[in-house]
């Protein structure tokens, strides 16, 4: 909103649905508490900024002054950071490929969450459905769908139960994985008053620990869930004397029209137009305005009560308590583990489903047919949940969440099991040896095994070289485990491979054209479709079913043997034949970027964090995806790590990427990232006996 940088991409999306107004509304409708938390709160920054002579660097920087903080303002903080992680996206790009591609070369690309894999509920239990056919939904949506115009558009928990702890009482971990935002997205909070005592992460803007924390009581933490929550619905649209109108059922009627001015850089303003149907905020019109998007989403649809469970969560006396208040939840779905000093655990997949046609969920959907309108949600009692569960320990990783039985409608797309399957590997394997503790616990973060890994590299072993260079290359991969180590050199020839292979794979499904565009395509709808199609590769690579065999190779060995060397010459042009420089972690590295360093080039230093190198990937539990754009610097990587001892908070641990101060002058603004880049932690200390024998004392004083 500051930058405003030509109103381009996430700008314009975020403009068109008219936040402010949707979250004064929200406001208006909260309960008492929540309404006294979100004025506390805003009044908090407010006397702050009252009280100082100076403002952090940025505003010098941009030569902006800030107005007074309004408490919706917290809640238009928290859905913004929200919004994007819903699966709209996915939907749009399988409309672009239904209007290139014919049926019968997509539905192969679209099958479903791969048989035999790990669901969340019921633990432990394995996925036994078929494959997913998607020739009706496409077939239906060619009907309709060359009216849509073009538009411009992961995380691991897990709890272990008391009888596997060498406390009896339950244990928490976990960590968040999102883009390495500067400053970080999650702020290391403690809040104590005569009412609570509570520890945890919260977003900077925003009271209140949604995500991640606890109280005396209870601890909690989440997962994305991947949800599907958000439509996209093509609107018929006509212009009567100045007046824009849209069809339902027939019948015509006004579009809602709101304009507003947004501030921008240099004391400028742009004034914004946002319209709005029955369905929901229109995105996009196409050329001659006959046509237009319009996007429903639960957290703009109508009153958005989850803004109260933020403060109710923070009262919660144990789990129960702490389950029920997740009836409101809204957005975003989440996978919600919880633990309590009783010793009861579980976990619910909190958030608010929609029900509606299962059109909905593959493409954008006429929006003048009430067969696509959405019929209430899925109720509360019957969403997934698990309490205690008999084999001692609930591991969420975005993987899918129930299983074939499951009778209501929550998503096509989620993660591969990878992360799942080993962090339950590492479990059950302990759990041979004795019980759990912080160490073994805290262990599990480091897991840094590749599952698509060791099946790729199995087959490329069996491959015979003729040339000694492609064959001393080779012998990287004979005795690698699959280890995502930033120390050798194996992950940086199997991570080019698997690039070379998807591409190859989907060039031959579609068209090389198509394959660039997925593989290079930022957001989450080509890259989701990406993640889980190259799951599938890999699956039917090991069972040796040669269906999405390219034409051309007899077998899965011959085409590996060509994209290996394909991949060996590229990383011997790139980096040389110093193998030192082709290790993992000089290739494999975060890059924090602070948003105003682009335009000040002269201070990045001060204000980009630094730089690490990074063992794993986007399949690993120890999670750091990278882009293909920019091979391969990470994009998505864990943004904190915690564990919560129930029978003891002063032995809880955490850790962020940067530090605990937003402020690039601070001595904290960075500092816990070299801790955090060797898996290391920190005390989350929670007795105030034990914070008052470390604590720093700064006094805030009035101008």
């Amino acid at each position: 909103r500051v930058l405003y940088l030509n109103l381009a991409n996430n700008d314009e999306f975020m403009g068109s649905l008219n936040i402010i107004s949707n979250v004064k509304d929200d406001f208006d409708q909260l309960d008492k508490s929540a309404k006294e938390m979100y004025v506390a709160y805003s009044d908090g920054v407010n006397a702050y900024l009252n009280s100082k002579d100076t403002l952090p660097i940025e505003f010098d920087l941009t030569n902006l002054t800030i107005d007074s903080w309004q408490p919706w303002d917290c809640l238009a903080v928290f859905k913004v950071r929200h919004i994007m992680m819903g699966v709209f996206e996915g939907k749009i790009w399988r409309s672009s490929l239904l209007k290139e591609f014919q049926i019968d070369k997509l539905v192969n690309l679209f099958r479903g969450y791969e048989k035999n894999n790990l669901v969340i509920v019921p633990p432990q239990k394995l996925f036994d459905s078929e494959e997913l056919d998607a020739t009706e939904y496409f077939a239906k949506a060619l009907e309709y769908i060359d009216d849509l115009s073009e538009i411009d558009i992961g995380s691991n928990s897990w709890v272990i139960g008391g009888e596997h702890t060498l406390s009896g009482k339950p244990m928490i971990a976990g960590d968040p994985h999102r883009g390495l935002d500067t400053p970080s997205v999650y702020y290391q909070n403690h809040i104590s008053c005569d009412e609570f005592d509570v520890i945890g992460l919260s977003f900077p803007g925003c009271p209140g620990f949604p995500h991640f924390g606890h109280n005396k009581n209870v601890a909690w933490c989440v997962t994305h869930a991947g949800s599907d929550y958000q439509d996209l619905y093509i609107e018929k649209i006509r212009n009567i004397d100045g007046i824009m109108q849209y069809q339902y059922e027939g019948q015509w009627a006004p579009l809602i029209q709101d304009v507003y001015n947004v501030s921008i850089l240099n004391g400028k303003t742009v004034e914004i137009c946002s319209y709005k149907t029955r369905n929901g905020y229109i995105l996009s019109f196409n050329d001659d305005n006959t046509k237009a998007i319009s996007f429903r989403y639960s957290a703009t649809y109508e009153f958005n009560t989850g803004f109260n469970v933020i403060r109710q969560m923070i009262d919660s006396q144990n789990s129960d308590q702490m389950e029920n208040n997740m009836n409101d939840w809204v957005d975003p779905c989440n996978n919600f583990i919880f633990a309590d000093t009783n010793g009861d655990y579980g976990y619910i997949n909190r958030g608010k489903v929609p029900l509606r046609d299962q059109l909905n969920a593959w493409v954008p959907v006429p929006g003048w047919d009430k067969k696509y309108d959405w019929n209430g949600y899925v109720p509360f009692d019957e969403l997934p949940r698990i309490r205690n569960p008999r084999n001692g320990f609930i591991v969420t990783a975005n993987n899918k969440i129930p299983d074939e039985d499951y009778p209501f409608y929550l998503s096509l797309d989620s993660a591969p099991e990878y992360r799942a399957r080993r962090i339950t590997n590492r479990i059950k394997s302990h759990l041979k040896k004795g019980k759990f503790d912080s160490t073994s616990m805290l262990a599990i973060h480091s897991e840094i095994i590749s599952i698509p890994a060791q099946i790729l590299t199995k087959e490329i072993k069996k491959i015979n070289f003729e040339n000694s260079s492609y064959s001393e290359l080779q012998k990287y991969l004979i005795d690698w485990d699959g280890s995502m180590d930033r120390n050798y050199v194996a992950p940086t020839i199997y991570s080019e491979f698997r690039y070379r292979l998807n591409k190859k794979i989907i060039s031959g499904l579609l068209d090389s054209d198509k394959a660039d565009k997925m593989l290079n395509a930022g957001g989450r709808g080509a890259p989701a479709h990406l993640r889980t199609l190259s799951a599938r590769f890999i699956s039917y690579i090991d069972r040796n079913n040669t269906e999405y065999l390219p034409n051309g190779y007899e077998n899965w060995t011959s085409l590996f043997e060509k994209i290996f060397m394909e991949s060996c010459d590229y990383l011997i042009d790139t980096y040389g034949n110093d193998r030192d420089l082709w290790k993992w972690g000089n290739v494999h590295k975060t890059n924090p970027v602070h948003t105003l360093s682009d335009l000040f080039p002269e201070l990045s230093d001060q204000l980009n964090p630094p730089k690490f190198s990074v063992s794993g990937d986007g399949d690993t539990p120890h999670n750091a995806g990278y882009s293909n754009v920019s091979r391969y610097n990470v994009v998505a990587t864990s943004v904190a790590r915690y564990m919560f001892d129930v029978a003891d908070w002063d032995n809880s641990k955490w850790i962020v990427p940067l530090g605990s101060s937003g402020h690039p002058g601070s001595k904290n603004y960075a500092d816990q990232g070299y801790l955090w880049k060797d898996d290391k932690v920190i005390k989350m200390q929670y007795s105030w006996d034990v914070i008052t024998k470390n604590y720093q004392l700064q006094i805030l004083k009035k101008k």
